[in-house]
């Protein structure tokens, strides 16, 4: 899958913007501030419906604007042409795909399946647990049918249980809760498990080529609950501690993993260029993963990720990225070191004052 047009309206500083993507590497270059941060923005409301960015992302809308639209036409490995819209204003949200109203927007979002990675990538791995879980919950909403629903099944039940426990409900309300959670569970945990050893066979290839000195890396998943329990026994047992605390204390909602290498790493003694690196292809691997299910590659947006890494490492990722096969959006302020990374030509999309345009 790969994105021939972008077009926006009113996002940000962007009053109007239209851009013709190459397959691989597409550079978007320009100041601070510009907006190149904006176009990789634009994506992701196609994607979420929200920004990736993790702070200053609740206004979107072009100061004065009373909404913004964000338009693309997708090509797909068979040569299928597919075209996703999204308009948004102050109070709602609408989607189109090839031109109908969709009924909800995690149908707009299955047709745009992309990758976003901020400049501060390595809090995937130092960040907290929950970000972990977004991560392997992304492959699992875009390969897994049934994944959505019953993990906003397991949601409401959960938030269900909870307001039993605070308000001091009788055991026979936690049963009853209890029963949906230990289902939806199971499937979410045995979901989260199968994905987790798909990326960590692809992992051990992958990631050595970037940071060849830790040697194997390995993934440990943290269930949210002891195993050598069913997990409604295990809901049972955490009954008077819930009761105590006012919440669920065990749980696919508890899900976790970690990292660590041959050599006796672990995630949280790697260094932040180290982190960087690790993430990225983390997710990477990702995407070779929904490849592999879904036969065909997903879009990947790189904000920034560059900053920090020594020409070394740049190159690494550059080939690595090239590789891949996976188009790819990379944001830097500045274009001089672009083509030191390699003699092919990529095209670079200079970004000043909310206005974009093609270079190369």
């Amino acid at each position: 899958m790969r994105i021939t047009t972008l077009r926006i309206e009113n996002l940000r500083i962007i009053q109007e913007a239209e851009l013709r993507l190459e397959p691989g590497l597409n550079w978007l270059v320009g100041p601070n501030g510009a907006g190149k941060t904006s176009v990789l923005e634009a994506c992701s409301l196609l994607a979420s419906g929200r920004s990736f960015r993790s702070v200053g992302s609740s206004n979107l809308l072009r100061a004065g604007c009373e909404r913004s639209t964000v338009f693309a036409e997708l090509v797909s490995v068979d040569d299928r042409v597919v075209r996703v819209g999204l308009e948004r204003d102050a109070n709602a949200y609408r989607g189109r795909v090839d031109g109908v109203v969709v009924r909800t927007l995690s149908e707009l979002f299955s047709h745009f399946p992309m990758v976003f990675v901020e400049p501060d990538s390595g809090q995937l791995l130092h960040g907290p647990g929950e970000l972990r879980r977004q991560f392997v919950d992304w492959g699992l909403f875009h390969v897994e049918p049934d994944f959505l629903p019953i993990w906003r099944r397991y949601q409401r039940a959960l938030q269900q249980r909870n307001s039993v426990l605070r308000s001091g409900g009788s055991r026979e309300e936690l049963l009853a809760w209890n029963t949906g959670l230990a289902d939806d569970g199971d499937r979410l945990h045995h979901w989260r498990v199968e994905q987790i050893r798909r990326i960590e066979s692809v992992l051990q290839v992958t990631l050595p080529v970037l940071m060849p000195d830790l040697g194997q890396p390995e993934l440990r998943v943290r269930s949210g609950w002891l195993q050598s329990m069913s997990l409604i026994e295990a809901l049972a047992n955490a009954e008077d501690s819930d009761r105590r605390v006012g919440y669920s204390t065990v749980g696919p909602h508890r899900f976790g993993w970690t990292l660590r290498f041959k050599d006796g790493t672990e995630q949280q003694q790697l260094s932040r260029g180290q982190a960087k690196l690790t993430a990225l292809a983390l997710w990477l691997v990702q995407l070779q993963v929904f490849r592999q299910r879904r036969e065909q590659a997903p879009m990947l947006a790189l904000d920034d990720v560059m900053a920090e890494l020594d020409p070394n490492n740049q190159r690494r990722v550059v080939d690595l990225l090239q590789s891949s096969g996976v188009q790819t959006l990379l944001t830097r302020a500045d274009s001089a070191a672009i083509d030191l990374q390699s003699s092919e030509k990529w095209p670079v999309f200079h970004v000043e004052q909310g206005r974009v345009q093609r270079q190369l």
